[in-house]
């Protein structure tokens, strides 16, 4: 399977988690000023790490779909589509029956920034990791 399938998979899937149980309805101007005009960063332990964990494979997966060369440009593609993605869930969710707060974007982009790391850090230590193996095999062989 391509990356790039994998990660709108996954977008999709973040999409379905977030909107659950999908009853949305238009709702009143007073909601979205109410969303955009709470900007507190309180919340419970519980909503901070699923809203991380649920954006963790999407910085993973991020990385390796986006097919920039360029790393730093790379990571902020995947930060700006996973920005999007939240907010825009978020908007839709002032719609729906659960509780939409601009505090879980930033738990979004903090969920998507970790899979970023661990992303970097999985091709790092691949790389180091499988060069004794690489160096043992060619040892091998000449032998």
């Amino acid at each position: 399977m391509k990356m790039y399938r994998l990660f709108l998979i996954i977008a999709l899937l973040i999409a379905y988690g977030s909107l659950y149980p999908l009853d949305i309805t238009a709702p009143p101007p007073s909601a979205w000023r109410a969303f955009l005009d709470d900007w507190s960063l309180s919340t419970s332990r519980g909503d901070m790490l699923g809203n991380i964990v649920l954006f963790f494979p999407f910085g993973l997966v991020g990385i390796w779909s986006v097919s920039i060369r360029n790393a730093i440009v790379r990571d902020a593609m995947v930060l700006a589509l996973a920005f999007i993605l939240a907010f825009s869930l978020q908007l839709a969710k002032s719609g729906c029956l659960t509780v939409a707060a601009l505090v879980d974007v930033v738990w979004n982009m903090a969920g998507t920034g970790l899979g970023i790391v661990a992303a970097h850090m999985a091709v790092g230590r691949a790389a180091w990791v499988n060069w004794p193996i690489l160096q043992l095999r060619l040892l091998h062989w000449v032998c």
